[in-house]
């Protein structure tokens, strides 16, 4: 965690004495939190809760409402919720200022990076599919052993499909956390948004406890490179 990191921490838990403590620790909280606020940039704004309104993040297919609405889970916060509609291809999430620029962050930069790693992995599947329908690559290993041979590959490739949106949250650690970063233990993790839709659970919690590993998704998790997405909040990146 940076200096900056700490110190929106830390006045983040001042701004809760602002609001709710008595008189005199009220005023003593409001002149620490400004003199942070000051010297770090941050704005009242950034640690307000209420509610502002909806946010809507789109779509193309079920791989990607996956993502999308596990990035809605995690940006909530306290006070939030959300919603997907398949026929809209749409997820709408009800945040507050803060939560809300933490998943616009979120969802600009991990859904464009799921797209490019999904067709780098699977692109190797298209490559192996043309090799192995080759001509001359027939004539080498035999009709037969080259239509097996493809068999097999299109059903890795239906399998990638499958699980590359679970690898891809399970690489990113897109689970929701407590407020100090731990993760969410098993009996508070929520697997149902409001309106009892899926989500995707985490590995090794009290609905998976039974469960053997999923080797193919670790495997295809193993593929797939992890990007960094920093809070511009807390990193002072916030246009204004």
């Amino acid at each position: 965690m940076t200096e900056r990191e700490k110190a929106f921490e830390k006045a983040r838990k001042i701004y809760a004495l602002v609001q709710e403590g008595i008189d005199g620790e009220k005023e003593s909280a409001r002149v620490a939190f400004e003199r942070i606020c000051r010297a770090h940039g941050f704005g009242e704004d950034d640690f307000n809760d209420e509610i502002i309104g909806e946010f809507e993040m789109k779509y193309k297919n079920q791989m990607e409402m996956k993502l999308v609405a596990q990035i809605a889970a995690v940006c909530r916060g306290s006070y939030g919720s959300f919603e997907y509609k398949p026929y809209f291809k749409t997820v709408y999430l009800k945040v507050s200022r803060k939560d809300y620029v933490r998943a616009m962050i979120m969802y600009d930069l991990l859904l464009p990076h799921f797209r490019q790693e999904f067709r780098k992995g699977n692109d190797k599947y298209k490559e192996n599919l043309k090799y192995w329908s080759d001509a001359e690559v027939i004539g080498e290993h035999g009709a037969r052993f080259c239509i097996l041979k493809r068999k097999r590959i299109k059903a890795e490739q239906a399998r990638f499909r499958k699980k590359f949106a679970s690898a891809f949250i399970l690489v990113h650690d897109l689970y929701p956390k407590k407020e100090n970063g731990e993760d969410v233990e098993d009996e508070e993790w929520e697997d149902e948004n409001e309106q009892g839709q899926k989500l995707i659970g985490k590995p090794g919690g009290r609905k998976k406890a039974f469960q053997k590993v999923d080797m193919e998704k670790v495997m295809i998790s193993m593929g797939i490179s992890r990007m960094e997405v920093r809070d511009r909040v807390t990193n002072g990146e916030l246009p204004a």
